[in-house]
């Protein structure tokens, strides 16, 4: 499907999403904790996975003969993170954060937290997952940007924590390399 961001797109307009997650009855979404970049991966970039390889290429970032790569550049990733949300609909993220990985999503070691994350809102649940991975959540622009468009929760102040404390359970997770891979 071509789907319009409601109220324009804070980088893109519009973005083809796969048919089978817009007409799914429930999708749950389930990342495993990573850090990427200068970011972490959780639910917000697992939203790449909705994006369909047959229109953006089977190297996503690449795109193919007909059209363009995915915006998967580290400079907008929190808008087209917001974007995605409200184009899409996610019911429920359950984070895997038994064994994640650190250093980078691709050249980095795993991380082993013995933790499960699970919540509604995709934004809430990552500045959780940001806590929990030593990261200061207010750092992440992706939740300013998600408020500004009537999104999330703005601060992790706001969120309903249920079960553990964050604070007591972080472990730090190294950061990745500049490259996004750790190297």
């Amino acid at each position: 499907y071509k789907l319009q961001v409601p109220g324009g797109g804070l980088l893109w307009d519009e973005y083809e999403i796969a048919s089978t997650v817009i007409d799914a009855d429930v999708w749950i979404n389930v990342p495993v904790a990573k850090t990427h970049g200068s970011k972490v991966t959780c639910c917000l970039k697992n939203h790449f996975g909705i994006f369909p390889g047959t229109t953006y290429g089977w190297n996503k970032a690449r795109g193919n003969d007909t059209h363009g790569p995915i915006p998967h550049w580290p400079r907008t990733l929190d808008e087209t993170w917001v974007d995605l949300v409200l184009v899409s609909r996610v019911d429920l993220n359950v984070v895997d954060m038994i064994q994640g990985t650190e250093g980078g999503a691709f050249g980095g070691e795993p991380k082993r937290s013995n933790l499960i994350v699970a919540g509604v809102d995709p934004i809430a649940t990552d500045l959780v997952v940001a806590q929990l991975m030593g990261f200061n959540p207010d750092d992440f622009e992706f939740a300013d940007l998600g408020v500004q468009r009537g999104l999330g929760p703005g601060r992790i102040e706001n969120v309903d924590v249920r079960g553990a404390d964050p604070f007591a359970l972080q472990s730090r997770f190294i950061k990745a390399g500049i490259d996004n891979d750790g190297d």
